[in-house]
């Protein structure tokens, strides 16, 4: 969470706002692409066919097509792929408390009254 409140802050310094932060949601087709597997692997990983997909994660959105939160895949990969990924990706959770912080931080600017998210504390309840 530091790593982003400092990211924006030197984005804010050189004049670029951010917004918000967008959950990565993937396809079957990009988790296969990504981890450099065939389509088939990850339908049966999906489906629970293979012996390692047991815990495989359950998809994020179901509406029309199925899309996974591509931390959460990662996070299973690391364990049953073995894969090398040293990024930190930020959970759901965190998505919505880092997009709640940004929305708190705008109406602030323009003088609302609102309550802030005080970053030292999200640190403390995760």
């Amino acid at each position: 969470m530091d790593s982003f409140f400092d990211l924006a802050k030197s984005l804010e310094g050189a004049g670029i706002g951010v917004l918000s932060v967008v959950q990565d949601l993937v396809t079957a087709s990009e988790i296969a692409e990504r981890l450099e597997v065939s389509r088939q692997a990850v339908n049966n990983w999906c489906r629970g066919t293979r012996k390692a997909a047991s815990d495989f994660p359950e998809p994020i959105v179901l509406a029309g097509a199925h899309l996974w939160d591509w931390g959460q895949v990662v996070q299973w990969a690391r364990t049953h792929l073995a894969v090398n990924d040293v990024v930190q990706y930020p959970s759901p959770d965190e998505v919505a408390i880092l997009n709640g912080h940004l929305a708190s931080a705008r109406q602030h600017a323009k003088g609302w009254l609102t309550a802030t998210v005080d970053p030292s504390m999200v640190r403390k309840a995760m």
